[in-house]
């Protein structure tokens, strides 16, 4: 009943970024600023969704949504474990998993929250590009996938959440939750570019579609490659990899 809940949700939200992006692509606003408006209204949407939810669960069912799901993810979590370990694996290191995953699901549910209004809102755009481009005749503008690039400065965030990750962990709990949740979302943001420069190679050496896909799929099961695509996102910021700076923002 809670996944339905959900689901149906985010199909709302994701019918009124249709609606947005319509809007965004009509008044013949850029990719990156269509985009910044989609995610703002789905940020706004969920935060409304939230907050009603969590009233009307209190007033009328007089339960704690927050404290319900929490408890049904640790019994879900124990249940896995508790698997693995018939299984034979090593208790210790199983424990330690699990640890990590209630830190990074738990503690982390904003950043994860805000990362699926982003992909939200990127599939929106996607969508009514193609309606435009068929009934409007309107061609929106958007650089291929290959070509995406993060915008320098938020290396800058990147390194104050990491800062604040350090103080959360001498005891400071608004920084550990603050930092924790700023490194997903712009850990995800380095990803998608790290995936853009892995695109772009790939483009660059004619691999077939089909494979391009395989690898892709390939890569996201190994944690260490995923981590190393991000990485690949952040040093671009110096390096270029696919040299698409301009001369002068390089000289800058």
């Amino acid at each position: 009943m809670n996944a339905l809940f959900a689901l149906g949700i985010l199909a709302i939200v994701f019918g009124l970024l249709v609606v947005v992006a319509n809007r965004a692509i009509w008044w013949g606003l850029k990719s990156g600023r269509s985009l910044l408006y989609c995610v703002t209204f789905s940020t706004l949407v969920l935060i409304g969704v939230y907050i009603f939810t969590v009233i009307i669960a209190r007033l009328v069912f007089h339960q704690d949504v927050v404290g319900l799901w929490q408890q049904e993810f640790e019994m879900s979590l124990q249940a896995t474990v508790a698997m693995y370990v018939e299984l034979g694996l090593e208790t210790t290191e199983i424990e330690r998993s699990a640890r990590l995953i209630r830190v990074l699901f738990l503690q982390g549910a904003t950043g994860w929250i805000l990362v699926l209004t982003i992909a939200l809102s990127l599939s929106s755009y996607l969508v009514q590009r193609k309606v435009a481009k068929h009934l409007l005749g309107i061609m929106a503008p958007l650089p291929a996938f290959s070509q995406w690039r993060i915008c320098e400065k938020l290396i800058w965030l990147l390194m104050a959440a990491m800062f604040l990750v350090l103080l959360g962990s001498r005891g400071i709990t608004w920084a550990a939750w603050m930092g924790l949740n700023s490194t997903i979302v712009i850990g995800c943001l380095y990803f998608m570019a790290g995936l853009a420069i892995v695109q772009f190679f790939m483009e660059k050496r004619n691999i077939a579609r089909a494979f391009k896909f395989l690898l892709i799929f390939f890569l996201l099961f190994f944690p260490v490659l995923v981590l190393c695509i991000a990485l690949a996102g952040i040093f671009d910021t110096w390096w270029d990899w696919r040299k698409l700076r301009a001369p002068k923002q390089k000289q800058e």
